[in-house]
């Protein structure tokens, strides 16, 4: 993967995220929740991003 801004070849950070290939819901995203954690990300905010997800998944 390659940087848009300075070109170097490669990614600090990967995170998989599972969506469904007919919907495209997200069906598993722990990886993403861990590395944000990792990143020191407050647990608050991870929790926040998991309810965003699920109500997006639900309401769309």
């Amino acid at each position: 993967m390659k940087c848009d801004k300075c070109h170097v070849d490669s990614a600090m950070y990967r995170a998989t995220v599972m969506v469904c290939p007919k919907c495209h819901g997200i069906l598993n995203a722990e990886q993403l929740f861990q590395l944000l954690e990792k990143l020191r990300i407050s647990k608050e905010l991870v929790e926040q991003i998991k309810k965003e997800i699920v109500l997006e998944i639900t309401f769309s």
